[in-house]
């Protein structure tokens, strides 16, 4: 993948960079809340959405494990969610948020490098994790009294099958969408 430099100069989610980030994005993440960094792979269409409002698990469709925001560690996971943007448009609102006119490079992909907070997370193993027929909140950790859902969905490849790791939120303020990626395939 070749990485492009977005000329971005707004913040992602103002309402939540203080409160959440304080004034330096630093690079450590918070171990007590189960913190780690994971890529969102997204089509062009909901790029902005994303900058301007952060992740929401309400517009996602059920996929393989619920209807959740999916994340991965690998990059060529996040890729196989990804929509090419093709020609430039001067009326569209993330061509001109990036700072792109007639030096558009071509077919881009975009992902984006989000702070997850896993919290508490369910490892997935072939039964059962969701606590109502919707698929929209995972079942309650053991012992939690009142019942309080798992924070998140852990699926490991050497149990699912598949190539790459998955982890799934449930609950959007658990995110924070902090870079966006704008990369070419080459």
């Amino acid at each position: 993948m070749k990485a492009l430099v977005a000329k971005h100069k707004q913040k992602i989610r103002p309402d939540l960079y203080h409160c959440v980030v304080a004034t330096t994005l630093p690079w450590r993440t918070n171990a007590a809340v189960n913190e780690v960094r994971l890529i969102h792979g997204t089509k062009p269409e909901h790029v902005c959405k994303i900058l301007h409002g952060g992740m929401n698990e309400r517009y996602s469709t059920s996929a393989a494990f619920g209807h959740g925001t999916y994340f991965a560690d690998d990059a060529g996971k996040s890729d196989q969610y990804v929509m090419p943007d093709q020609s430039y448009n001067q009326r569209d609102p993330l061509h001109g948020l990036l700072g792109y006119h007639n030096d558009f490079p071509g077919t881009v992909y975009y992902c984006f490098v989000t702070r997850v907070m896993l919290g508490c997370s369910k490892r997935y193993n072939r039964g059962g994790v969701f606590a109502t027929g919707r698929e929209s909140e995972l079942e309650a950790i053991p012992e939690s009294d009142p019942a309080t859902p798992f924070h998140s969905l852990v699926v490991r490849k050497e149990v699912s099958g598949f190539r790459y790791d998955e982890y799934v939120i449930f609950h959007s303020d658990l995110t924070y969408p902090e870079y966006l990626l704008a990369y070419e395939r080459v």
